[in-house]
């Protein structure tokens, strides 16, 4: 299965600042969002200022990973439908 993970940060220090997308990638997994693989691998990232990201048991904010100035998304990736002609 393949899985789009997307990685948001905060990149301003005001109070009220907004995760903003920074960048994603796909990976494949054998068993989908409950591999221990994808966990690890995901927990083992790090945010801008280099804190690294935590599993969160419900989704918090929309983020499934959560750290201290930013989160990260996990979703199926679908791929594109290409046409021949």
């Amino acid at each position: 299965m393949k899985i789009k993970i997307s990685y948001y940060g905060i990149q301003s220090d005001h109070v009220l600042a907004i995760p903003k997308f920074t960048h994603s990638e796909i990976v494949e997994t054998e068993y989908g969002f409950i591999d221990p693989k994808l966990t690890e691998y995901i927990s083992g990232q790090k945010d801008w200022d280099g804190y690294k990201f935590k599993k969160c048991a419900k989704k918090k904010f929309g983020f499934d990973y959560i750290s201290k100035s930013g989160g990260v998304k996990v979703e199926v990736y679908k791929e594109p439908r290409i046409k021949k002609l």
